[in-house]
């Protein structure tokens, strides 16, 4: 069930669930304050729930799958700081709606403030769209023609971004998700960095936990998800996702920093 981006629609479809008696929930809420009843319904029937990049407070979840987008988005400001130097970044944020962006945002805006990465404007890209993304690069390319970089918070926004580019207006652009639409602009050197969130690996460790919550099995209550960077110099290794998800696959955990890793290697 897909509520593409509508919590009234996914609060209808858990509804659906929890009437139809599945044995677990696998839900990524669009809304976890306005999903709270209808995931708090799915406990009461004895139906484990695995989350996709959410906590929340209330409802018991068999595990929370996440990427490490904290990684993704320190390192980003590290990257575009070795960039620019003492130059200025613009910021394309993601809105608020998800616990995942608000981490992402919220780790970059952190990280940039504390290695003295200088952070010249954030403009949020609330329609998620390249149009708006191209929207927000152009009137940077208009007011401040020497910015010098710029971080996305998904590759959907590093596209269009990258189509305000030209001789006059050349920030480098470092992005994060590894969509398939912006290696070709990674490979062109338009997009300097991305980093791949492993959406497969995500998707192993969501059918893993799946599993366990059925057969009583315990999991660990996170798992997170590392993500990989691709740059000039590893784009060439990338696997497009469609040629990832049929393979064969074996789950491990490892502990780092207190935090249990999917292993992917």
């Amino acid at each position: 069930m897909d509520a593409n981006l509508d919590p009234g629609k996914q609060i209808s479809d858990l509804q659906s669930l929890v009437q139809q008696g599945v044995d677990v929930i696998i839900v990524n809420p669009v809304d976890p304050n306005a999903t709270l009843p209808a995931l708090t319904a799915a406990n009461e029937a004895g139906i484990p729930l695995v989350t996709l990049e959410t906590t929340i407070d209330g409802p018991e979840v068999h595990a929370n799958v996440t990427a490490d987008v904290e990684f993704a988005a320190a390192e980003g400001a590290r990257i575009l700081q070795e960039l620019v130097g003492d130059g200025s970044v613009g910021a394309i944020a993601g809105p608020p709606f998800a616990q995942v962006i608000v981490r992402e945002n919220e780790t970059f805006a952190a990280t940039a403030a504390e290695i003295g990465l200088d952070v010249l404007d954030t403009q949020v890209n609330q329609q998620i769209t390249p149009d708006a993304a191209r929207q927000i690069a152009d009137a940077w390319k208009q007011q401040n023609p020497d910015l010098a970089g710029i971080w996305t918070f998904n590759d959907t926004s590093a596209v269009g971004a990258a189509g305000a580019l030209d001789d006059s207006f050349a920030p480098a652009i470092v992005s994060i998700n590894g969509q398939p639409e912006a290696i070709p602009l990674v490979e062109e050197g338009v997009i300097h960095t991305t980093f791949d969130l492993q959406q497969d690996k995500i998707g192993h460790a969501l059918a893993y936990s799946a599993l366990a919550a059925v057969c009583g099995v315990d999991s660990p209550d996170e798992i997170v998800v590392p993500v990989v960077r691709i740059d000039a110099d590893t784009v060439g290794d990338y696997v497009p996702l469609a040629d990832r998800v049929g393979r064969p696959f074996e789950v491990a955990f490892e502990e780092r920093d207190g935090r249990t890793f999917l292993v992917t290697e």
